[in-house]
């Protein structure tokens, strides 16, 4: 479907896997808690049959869709790495002369002007709050 091949990271980037790769999520009906509380479906390249999966969470079935489609992904505890990359954060603001600006524009998203502001700054204080983020090598 998309000419670019991405890693999704998931949930962070589910709202985007569904749109680029035009995944269908619904709910299944079943009790909550069996496994297959969700549905996701795509009709890939023209098939006439859906790829279809189910999840117990609607990231879940789109990652097992994915998986299916052989589409790259990493599934994530978004809690957990936010988490960390906001402590990163702090601990390096706190360091710094312009530590509020640094937070305020981390705070907003502005990645691409930290790295270019900040060139010191860790990896850590990207990685789980930039979606776009690469590690570094």
């Amino acid at each position: 479907m998309n000419a670019q091949q991405h890693d999704y990271v998931l949930p962070l980037e589910l709202h985007q896997a569904l749109a680029v790769e035009r995944i269908s999520v619904s709910p299944t009906g079943e009790q909550p808690g069996q496994g297959a509380d969700f549905y996701a479906f795509v009709f890939d390249r023209g098939q006439e049959e859906p790829v279809n999966a189910f999840g117990g969470t609607p990231t879940e079935a789109v990652a097992n869709v994915l998986t299916l489609l052989g589409k790259p992904y990493v599934l994530i505890d978004a809690d957990e790495l936010n988490s960390d990359a906001a402590v990163a954060a702090i601990q390096f603001a706190l360091d710094n002369d312009e530590g509020m600006e640094f937070l305020r524009l981390w705070n907003q998203g502005d990645f691409d002007v930290l790295r270019s502001n900040w060139p010191e700054a860790p990896e850590e204080v990207y990685i789980g709050a930039d979606p776009l983020h690469k590690p570094y090598k």
